[in-house]
């Protein structure tokens, strides 16, 4: 499906539509670079960066949702846009760097592909308060320390297959997030890396609880629900939260 969506998505930017900017700044910076169909913009192959150059003026971009369309970018960096309110991602891109999108206090809404696999440290960190996401691409494989750190409003809840290895407060300062599960291949926990003032239950999928967890990992949890035939061996591996931790039989929606 993803595959069929990607084709579609790149035949109907091949075409010689033209594009109207919805922001002022991007549609000034597309003119002076001759952007101005979605044929132009599927080719278009330099970086999506703020600052001199040929590069965005991101101080005054507010909207970016035409970004989807660039199909050929493989790196994109909004650090310090401090006036970028929302964005499309195209469905082609893997990563966002570290720092990404860090300082961006005016980021309210930012579509991430499904294919994206890799969240740079830090990269909503410092300032991202208003960003409101409820989910993470099923593909991601790697997500940074720092990256939601200070981000009150998403409510994330579930961390994705393919990550092995939570990094130091990922979450921290998290308010939004009640709730959060976690795949059987978690292998780390790092300290402090779910902070939530909100936080209700944290569900392990693993039958083996991780061989390294750091402290306060679930800071202010009320409950922790694992594998039944598991609870006496993740007591002992998160020996914080030792009188917290219950059967997975024992928990209901």
């Amino acid at each position: 499906m993803r595959t069929i969506r990607r084709r579609l998505m790149r035949s109907y930017a091949n075409l010689d539509i033209p594009i109207e900017w919805k922001d002022e700044a991007v549609a000034t910076w597309a003119k002076g670079k001759g952007l101005t169909t979605r044929r132009d913009v599927a080719g278009y192959t330099g970086t999506i960066a703020g600052g001199g150059g040929n590069n965005l003026p991101g101080g005054t971009v507010r909207h970016f949702p035409e970004l989807r369309w660039f199909d050929s970018v493989s790196t994109v960096n909004f650090y310090m846009w401090k006036n970028l309110e929302d964005v499309r991602l195209p469905e082609t891109l893997t990563k966002l760097p570290a720092n990404g999108c860090r300082g961006d206090v005016s980021l309210r809404y930012i579509d991430l592909p499904m294919g994206l696999e890799s969240l740079g440290e830090a990269c909503f960190y410092d300032g991202c308060a208003k960003l409101e996401l409820r989910r993470l691409p099923p593909g991601l494989k790697y997500i940074g320390g720092y990256c939601f750190e200070g981000c009150t409003k998403i409510t994330v809840s579930r961390i994705p297959d393919g990550v092995s290895q939570c990094l130091i407060r990922t979450f921290g300062q998290c308010d939004g997030i009640e709730t959060m599960t976690f795949p059987a291949g978690v292998t780390s926990i790092a300290d402090t890396y779910l902070k939530s003032g909100n936080l209700r239950w944290v569900k392990m999928l693993g039958a083996l609880p991780p061989s390294k967890v750091g402290n306060h990992v679930f800071y202010g949890v009320r409950a922790v629900y694992v594998p039944d035939d598991s609870v006496d061996a993740y007591k002992k591996a998160l020996s914080e939260y030792r009188s917290v931790i219950h059967p997975m039989s024992e928990w209901t929606e």
